[in-house]
């Protein structure tokens, strides 16, 4: 199982989870950087080979190849804009059909569910949970 650990500078992948046992455990990987779009990221998930993080401050959903080589790697897509209906997103998570449910923090809260084939950029969600 591989440990994720999410900071607010960047994100630290490790090996295995058992490289986080003990205090001063150094991480595998780190994505950290201004070409990573991240910013205050705060919620991770992998699906079909991707990594998807969600970026608190950025009102942004983050995409990388689940197989990066660790440093300032730019997203493959990134779902952000008005129309996204992101507010604070805290973490990511999918159904079994590969749909995105983002949980927002912001506002009054609420889960906006996009289709599992959302395009980059300014994407509506098909339903908001609220």
């Amino acid at each position: 199982m591989t440990a994720i650990v999410i900071t607010g500078s960047g994100l630290l992948v490790a090996g295995a989870a058992s490289a986080w046992e003990g205090v001063n455990a150094a991480p595998g990987k780190v994505l950290a950087g201004a070409s990573t779009g991240l910013d205050q990221p705060s919620g991770i998930a992998a699906d079909s080979g991707l990594l998807y993080v969600a970026n608190q401050d950025a009102d942004s959903v983050s995409v990388y190849a689940a197989n990066w080589t660790g440093g300032n790697t730019a997203p493959l897509k990134v779902l952000s804009g008005a129309s996204t209906g992101l507010n604070e997103p805290q973490d990511v998570t999918f159904d079994g059909q590969g749909r995105m449910y983002v949980s927002n923090l912001g506002g009054s809260g609420s889960v906006t569910v996009y289709a599992s084939d959302w395009a980059a950029g300014n994407t509506a969600p098909m339903k908001t949970l609220a």
